[in-house]
């Protein structure tokens, strides 16, 4: 097979943007790590080349050039490889895309720093194809990290003490921009020369925003595929990506029961004390601290309850361990929220009748669903920290509505008319999931003042 080489992009500006240095000895174009501040204008995200077409498993990519702008400001331009990204939306008309990016002097990965995100060899073109507005996944995914690290010490660290220990001593201090989530921004798409849409540049959610390190045999994460049985049954590993540790020749959904059996066991584990708690034969509340970090998993509980997330029982989040035992669980891709809904996972989308979230068992939510015990054990302590975020304002409908405005305040209006042009919403895949006006700002603020004062009325808070 030839090997792959990656042309000079033609794009924007050459030589990584040149925003740093330019002239006869301009060392920047043989850097394979460069940063850039986040756009703070309109981002534009231009590409040129073949746009790929390989939904299979394979993703064969293209050979694209590419450039980000803050405006008319030119960022970074490199030379990338686009393949088709997502699972289902992988299939619809409009999809999204996944970029790796390479130093066309070097012919070596290209790791970029947008702002505080991490560095990274790779970053994600969210098409959002059930959310016209394109903030429901950031807006959630930057509440996950609020009510998180609002907690004492150490559970505010969002990820076990131990790896913040670990991190000081391998790599001088903590990595600030480790998300434990995703974060992105809305850029306008220019392929070929022609507007292609709004999109949101996201980040991956990658093992190094997660602290894992791959070499450590205890530091898992893994991250359920639409299994209804993974609550019901003994773990199959078929049923999870496993993203860390490193498992030689693994490939997505493969079985580890035999290539990484140390690891299977570790999951293992966990899957079957939730089943044993289920079965009556253990004591959740004795046997928990052996298990779980419980405040991880109430705060993901009153993420979903205040967002609506119907796909979060057996779907969009990840498992994490650092030390093979205690395991803690976050968000993950988030867009069906605040009144989308699919699959039959609700019978309405209204936010004063859909009920508890994550204390429901049918339609498509699963076979069993394990958070359904939290309800049984820990009601208190759930009232208790709905209390102390309503109290501290980290959840008011004031609050949402400067972060969700702040997503969008600076995409001109007229861009997204030419969004609606480009994409109407009676192309098919794009109509006929929800009821008509979620896709607007109001829509989300209504929705979610709503459900926060539904919720206050279920766990029993009155502001006073």
């Amino acid at each position: 097979m030839a090997k792959t080489t990656y042309p000079n992009p033609t794009t924007g500006f050459i030589e990584n943007g040149g925003v740093l240095m330019m002239g006869a000895d301009n060392p920047i174009s043989s850097l394979n790590t460069i940063n850039c501040a986040a756009p703070k204008t309109n981002a534009i995200l231009v590409t040129e080349g073949d746009l790929p077409t390989d939904t299979s498993s394979t993703r064969t990519p293209t050979i694209v050039s590419l450039s980000l702008f803050d405006g008319t400001i030119p960022l970074f331009s490199c030379s990338a490889e686009m393949a088709v990204q997502g699972q289902s939306t992988a299939n619809f008309l409009r999809k999204g895309y996944k970029f790796k990016f390479y130093n066309s002097d070097t012919q070596k990965k290209l790791s970029v720093q947008i702002g505080d995100w991490l560095p990274a060899t790779k970053l994600d073109l969210k098409s959002y194809p059930l959310d016209r507005t394109y903030t429901r996944d950031t807006f959630c995914a930057w509440l996950w990290r609020s009510i998180r690290k609002s907690n004492s010490y150490p559970d505010g660290f969002i990820c076990s003490e131990s790896v913040m220990i670990d991190n000081q001593a391998t790599n001088n201090g903590v990595q600030g921009g480790s998300l434990f989530s995703t974060d992105g921004f809305i850029v306008s798409h220019i392929h070929n020369g022609a507007f292609s849409g709004l999109y949101v540049l996201r980040t991956t959610g990658d093992n190094p925003d997660y602290l894992m390190d791959t070499a450590n045999r205890n530091n898992i994460m893994i991250q359920p595929n639409h299994a209804g049985s993974i609550w019901s049954s003994a773990f199959n590993s078929t049923q999870w990506e496993v993203s860390s540790p490193d498992i030689s020749g693994y490939t997505k959904y493969d079985d580890i029961s035999s290539t990484a059996s140390d690891v299977n066991a570790k999951c293992s584990r966990i899957i079957q004390w939730f089943l044993d708690v289920q079965s009556g034969n253990t004591d959740m509340r004795s046997t928990a601290y052996q298990y779980i970090n419980l405040s991880s998993w109430i705060d993901y509980i009153l993420l979903c309850e205040i967002t609506g997330s119907c796909d979060s029982i057996t779907n969009n989040f990840q498992m994490c361990t650092w030390d093979g035992s205690v395991w803690y669980i976050c968000a993950y891709d988030m867009d069906e929220t605040i009144g989308v809904i699919t699959n039959g996972d609700r019978p309405t989308n209204n936010p004063e009748q859909m009920g508890l979230i994550m204390n429901y068992l049918g339609g498509g939510a699963a076979e069993s669903n394990i958070f359904r015990l939290f309800y049984q054990y820990y009601k208190p302590e759930i009232r208790a920290a709905w209390k102390k975020i309503r109290e501290n304002n980290l959840v008011s409908t004031g609050k949402f509505k400067s972060k969700i405005e702040s997503l969008l305040e600076n995409i001109p209006p007229s861009v997204f008319a030419d969004d609606l042009q480009v994409w109407p919403k009676s192309t098919p895949d794009l109509s006929g999931f929800t009821t008509v006006g979620t896709s607007s700002m109001p829509y989300m603020i209504l929705w979610l003042n709503k459900r926060i004062a539904w919720l206050d009325e279920q766990w029993g808070y009155s502001a006073s």
